[in-house]
């Protein structure tokens, strides 16, 4: 390390995510002479040759100077020992993948690059510590990879590249977040009667008023009331009128208020556990804005996203700005219909400023990429601009599905959804569906989590 100069300019490789990308990406193939699984080999060779190849470009205008790829040692590592069941959830490598990992190896010297891999150690722990060795020194370091978790070490002097999208996440790209607060939007009280009711939000229209669902042995009639208490705290709502499957209900005063001193943190219906306190942090991106404290569901590709990972987003150069959109109840009902053109999607209040659609042209003017943190971004942006507004302030019915000519968005971050689900009909349309496909069988196979606590996939449009 002694002998690196400030001009040097470092590419590592994540080699165990290529080697998995080839596995997964390619068919079966196999050596004639024995049978020997080959394809993730093929594959792999064909990576690296690709991106040697590309470093060479005209196009890079930062030529690497130095290469190595770095490898994961083993399955288990120093983690494991603190924690045994770190990773537990991941599946052993496929039979047919682990005899070629010795011959990917050689490969890699026979490129004449350097192969680095240490006993106990992951490729990350490796990356991250050859990062702030070369940066310690004055150089710079492309990341060669497709994990989302090396994020984490961007700085001036590190980039990270994607060679399966060819493209770099830089300084020139717009990073677009819901701000959206989630409230403990669910209430359980009782009719005078005695008969138990949950109340549930989808939205606030007015000081006192809120379009809720209510659950009961029987429907409501107009001018019954709901008793409310816990503690100290007793209310009474009056439930008005029903409209389109949601009634309107008065809460005689602020429904925030009383959602505030009495709700439960509305967690999807998906996730049978009881509601525990910890929820309402639990449950809510670190950059929520309190003045939008609306939302009955969190917008939860957020959830991956910490303050330091922000920070460092913005330490190389990218901008991160924020719409608001108030996620309804509506985002967890499914599609019945069979024609999905006949399927009425719910709406939504969002808030889009004229500065940040002004921001979004000027950023597309200059070649960077507009990064949608979630559908429910996704969602706010195209109806912007699929409208031609200059801003909007207002509720949102844009179903997107397949055939939707995107207007605005590039990069979509999102979580894995549930068949049937209108988030999914808009990634199909986003990355296409035979892709879509491919990726939610990776997903499978590799036993990724999928819904609100679960992985994310970071996509760029087709």
């Amino acid at each position: 390390m002694e002998k690196i100069k400030k001009s040097d300019h470092f590419y590592l490789i994540d080699g165990s995510g290529y080697i998995f990308r080839a596995y997964y990406a390619l068919p079966p193939l196999t050596r004639k002479s024995d049978g020997l699984p080959v394809g993730a080999v093929s594959g792999f060779c064909n990576m690296l040759f690709k991106l040697l190849e590309d470093s060479k470009s005209n196009d890079n205008l930062e030529k690497p100077t130095h290469f190595a790829v770095i490898f994961d040692s083993a399955r288990k590592n120093f983690r494991n020992e603190i924690y045994s069941e770190y990773k537990g959830n991941r599946s052993d490598a496929p039979d047919d993948l682990i005899p070629q990992f010795e011959y990917i190896r050689k490969s890699v010297k026979a490129f004449n690059l350097p192969s680095i891999e240490l006993i106990n150690y992951e490729a990350d722990d490796l990356i991250a510590t050859y990062v702030e060795k070369i940066l310690d020194l004055g150089a710079k370091v492309t990341i060669v990879s497709s994990d989302k978790d090396l994020m984490q070490l961007y700085k001036k002097g590190v980039r990270i590249y994607d060679p399966m999208k060819n493209k770099f996440i830089n300084k020139d790209d717009l990073l677009i977040l819901n701000n959206t607060s989630v409230l403990p939007a669910r209430l359980f009280g009782k009719k005078e009667t005695g008969g138990e009711v949950e109340v549930f939000l989808e939205r606030i229209i007015g000081e006192t008023t809120a379009l809720v669902q209510i659950r009961s042995s029987r429907s409501p009639k107009p001018g019954t009331l709901i008793i409310v208490e816990k503690n100290e705290h007793r209310h009474k709502l009056l439930c008005k009128e029903r409209k389109e499957g949601f009634f309107i209900v008065d809460f005689q005063e602020d429904p925030k208020k009383i959602f505030n001193s009495l709700g439960n943190t509305p967690l999807p219906p998906y996730i049978k556990r009881k509601i525990e306190i910890e929820d309402r942090h639990r449950y809510q991106t670190v950059y929520e804005n309190k003045d939008y404290q609306e939302s009955v569901a969190a917008p939860t590709a957020g959830l991956h996203f910490d303050n330091l990972l922000l920070t460092n987003i913005e330490k190389i150069g990218a901008k991160i700005r924020y719409i608001n959109l108030t996620v309804g109840a509506g985002t967890f009902q499914p599609v019945k219909a069979e024609n999905i053109k006949d399927h009425k999607i719910h709406s939504e209040y969002i808030s889009v400023s004229k500065e940040l659609v002004t921001e979004i042209i000027n950023t597309k003017k200059i070649g960077g990429n507009i990064i949608a943190v979630g559908t429910t971004s996704l969602r706010a942006i195209e109806t912007v601009f699929s409208k031609k507004l200059d801003q909007f302030d207002g509720l949102t019915d844009i179903f997107i599905y397949p055939g939707y000519k995107f207007k605005a968005v590039d990069k979509l971050i999102t979580n894995f959804h549930l068949p049937k689900s209108t988030l999914l009909m808009l990634v199909a349309a986003f990355i296409g569906f035979d892709r879509m496909k491919e990726l939610y069988e990776i997903a499978i196979k590799k036993r990724y989590r999928f819904l609100s606590y679960g992985d994310a996939m970071f996509l760029t449009r087709k």
